[in-house]
This record gives structure tokens, sequence and C-alpha cells, in this order.
């Protein structure tokens, strides 16, 4: 009996140390499996840690060409600067080359109407003024033409201008100007011709029509138009002097008129005419350029109020990015849009001055 007991017991601790044996089995299997975890866990952390330092590298790359973008738009920024200075640098001395011209022809008229036994006295005389120079003018100085004598003014390129004054019974004057080129066997080809009426003594610029007008014609077959960029408040005979012009024109940065005036100064009142009488259009931008005052730019709500009372199927709008030219904080294009909506309340129309209006000048097509 006691031997049965003994193997037994030992039968006992036999099978007891199997399964223990088969425990700890169990966990190592465990701890293995965590441990091959952990291990990928820390390979996928490695990789990370290996994209993360590709990623910094792009992120300082990036910045260091937006730095070199930015000191190269500085770069160009100051270059046309420098382009403005010698425009008006070039517009000056044309303005001189001009006057000099005048001077050395004044003669060859008086000795004209001397052969014609004309006696004319100042009421027929009509003096002509080429105002403040602009981007694209010629400035034809102040002089004094004589009923029926015609002056050649030398516009650079081949190009000349012809202006002829004849005396109407009514004591008025009226100006033939013809702008073309001189042949070879002197005859004078005929690029534009415009035709201005004024009273004696009356100032009047015809210089926005003299080189534009030859310009106007060579583009009208590719269906262009004529941009100007000038201070309308300069020209209160506006609408007059462009009524006949040969293609379409546009006004930038709301006819870039001074805000110390208001909108009845003759020169914007003569854009309204212009505008209203569909004979040209005005570009809703860049307000910042006409005014020391920081956004929203207040004093050019009256403008941009006048002309969209006026005629607002002939405006257009735009960021004017990357603003060029700036007197104050660079503006945020989005607080450029809401002011577009606050000076446009409608929004119908403001679709049209978005959309429909420039496919109109530019003669976009639809899919």
């Amino acid at each position: 009996m006691s031997s049965k007991l003994k193997l037994g017991a030992v039968v006992a601790l036999v099978l007891g140390f199997a399964g223990l044996f088969e425990v700890q089995q169990l966990k190592l299997k465990h701890l293995m499996a965590e441990n091959a975890d952990l291990r990928n866990q820390l390979g996928q952390m490695e990789a990370l840690h290996d994209t993360n330092e590709g990623l910094a590298a792009q992120l300082k790359a990036a910045i260091a060409a937006s730095q070199t973008n930015q000191n190269e738009l500085l770069r160009l920024r100051s270059q046309g600067s420098r382009l403005r200075q010698l425009e008006q640098e070039n517009a000056q001395l044309k303005s001189e080359r001009q006057q000099l011209a005048l001077k050395m022809q004044q003669p060859q008229a008086a000795a004209a109407s001397s052969d014609q036994g004309q006696v004319t006295t100042v009421t027929d005389l009509v003096k002509t003024s080429g105002g403040s120079p602009s981007l694209g003018t010629t400035d034809l100085g102040s002089l004094e033409l004589q009923s029926g004598v015609p002056v050649n003014f030398d516009l650079g390129g081949g190009t000349n201008c012809i202006v002829t004054p004849t005396a109407l019974a009514d004591g008025n004057n009226t100006m033939q100007i013809k702008v073309g080129v001189a042949n070879g066997d002197g005859t004078f080809a005929v690029l534009g011709e415009s035709r201005i009426t004024a009273r004696p003594g009356q100032q009047c610029s015809i210089s926005v029509g003299d080189r534009m007008i030859a310009l106007a014609v060579k583009v009208k077959p590719f269906g262009w138009h004529v941009e100007f960029l000038m201070h309308v408040d300069e020209f209160p005979e506006l609408d007059r002097q462009l009524a006949d012009f040969p293609v379409d024109v546009v006004f930038g940065h709301l006819g870039y008129v001074n805000t110390k005036q208001t909108p009845a100064e003759r020169g914007f009142q003569a854009l309204l005419r212009l505008v209203k009488d569909g004979k040209a259009w005005v570009k809703l931008t860049a307000p910042y350029r006409l005014t020391p005052s920081a956004m929203p730019y207040a004093d050019t709500d009256v403008f941009a109020k006048a002309l969209v009372d006026a005629a607002p199927e002939r405006l257009l709008w735009g960021t004017d990015w990357p603003h060029v030219f700036i007197k104050t904080a660079m503006p945020e294009d989005r607080k450029l849009l809401a002011l577009f909506e606050h000076w446009v309340p409608d929004k119908t129309m403001r679709k049209r001055i978005l959309v429909d209006h420039p496919a109109a000048l530019y003669d976009f097509t639809g899919p």
C-alpha cells in the first residue's frame, strides 16, 4: 500500500512539473510575441524619424527658396521704379525736343501765312497745350496755331502729326488732326484722323490722340483695345477727345483720379460721360494707388460708387496683384474683394462685372 502511494505521489509530481513547464512555455511565447511587436513598433518609429528628417530638410529648402523669391521680387520692384523714372525722363526729353521743333517751324508758318496774304487777328488763334505729359503721350507744349496754316509735328519712329486749324463763322475754331507716315515719294499716308472744336483762346490737349490714333488703327483688325493709365482729372475734355476713338478704351484704377478732388471734378465727369455713352470701360482696381489712407480706403468710395451708379455695365474688377506700387500696408486680396462687394451690393451685377464684362471685352468663348 505504501508503494502505491509513493508511486502515485511520483506521478502527481511529474504531472505537476509538466503542467508548470507548459505554463512557462506559454508565458515565453507571449513574451516573444510582445518583443516582436515592440521591435516592429521601434522600426516604425525609426522610419517616422527618417521621414520627419526628410520633411524638415524639404521645409528648410522651401524657406530658402521663398526667401530667394522674395529677394527677386524686391529686385524687380526696384527695377520697375527705375524704369518708370527713365520713362518720365524720356517723356521730358521728348517734350523739349518737340518744343524746339515748334520754335523752328514758327518762322515757316509765319512765312506761309504771309504768302497767302492772310491777316489773322488774335481771335483767330487757338492756343493748344499738351497738359501734363504722361506715359505714351507726346507733349506739344504751348503754341498758337494760325487759321488755315498746317503745322507738322515729328512724333518719332517715322510717325508725324499734322494739325490744321480753321476759323469758323461763329467765332469758334476746328482743328483737324491727321496722324500718319511720310512716304519716300513725298506723299503722306494717313493712319488716323480726328477733329476737335475749340473757342478762341481755349486751352485744349491733343496729346492723347496723337500717337494713339495711329496705334489704334493698327491694332483694330486684331480686336484689341487700348488701356490708359492716366489721371482723368487732368483731362476735362476727355470725352470729346476720345469720342471717335477707333477701338475700345479701358481706364485703369477708377481713372486714377486724385482723391483730394470730388466726383464733380470736370475730368471725372468727362469719364462718366464716356462710360455712359458706352465708349469706355473702367477697372475698379487698386484703390490703394489713389490714396494714402489705409484699408478700406474710404476716400475712394465716392468715385467707385459714382461709376457704379453711372454705368455698371461698363465696369471691370481685379485685385491688381502683386500690388507693385502701394502707398500703404500690403492689402489682402480677400479684403479687396469685400471692398468690391461694398461698392457693388447687387449680387447679379457683381457677377456681370466679374464674369460677363471681361468675357465681352476680351472676347472669351465658353467651352
